[in-house]
């Protein structure tokens, strides 16, 4: 039973770990969500400008690069947390009933048991046989002449 709790506790401090790591990356996915979100409404508000001036074009796009590497990292972390779900979903527990049984000497054949019973086997194969060739010999063979 000790195996038991070793590994039961084993298993648990990996899931609660990996439990940890997922809290640990949603908030980082919400805080890129803010960012995201802050950033998207300065590109509205340039949009909204619509100025032709050189300085918003590149703000402009210095802004839209911004919220594509955002968008993408909260793209990767996401793939992350359904991968680490996965894995805990995946994960079972396991219980040992007993310790392993190990033997003092090595197993061995057991000649005299085997050769019996491949002897016993034969014998009823060839009782089969003989009653299969009678049935043959007198009702196949009699119908077909």
């Amino acid at each position: 039973m000790e195996l038991n709790n070793f590994n039961d506790q084993v298993y648990q401090t990996l899931i609660e770990s990996l439990k940890v790591q997922v809290s640990s990356l949603q908030t980082q996915v919400d805080s890129l969500d803010k960012q995201a979100e802050d950033v998207l409404a300065r590109l509205k508000n340039l949009e909204q400008k619509s100025a032709t001036n050189s300085e918003y074009m590149l703000e402009y796009s210095q802004l839209r690069a911004v919220y594509d590497s955002i968008v993408s990292k909260k793209v990767e972390l996401v793939k992350q947390i359904v991968q680490i779900e996965s894995s805990i979903k995946g994960a079972n527990t396991f219980l040992y009933q007993s310790e392993p049984l190990i033997l003092d000497s090595p197993v061995k054949p057991r000649k005299l048991f085997n050769t019996a019973l491949t002897g016993f086997i034969a014998f009823l194969l060839s009782v089969l046989l003989a009653f299969f060739l009678e049935y043959w010999n007198r009702y196949i063979l009699v119908v077909k002449s």
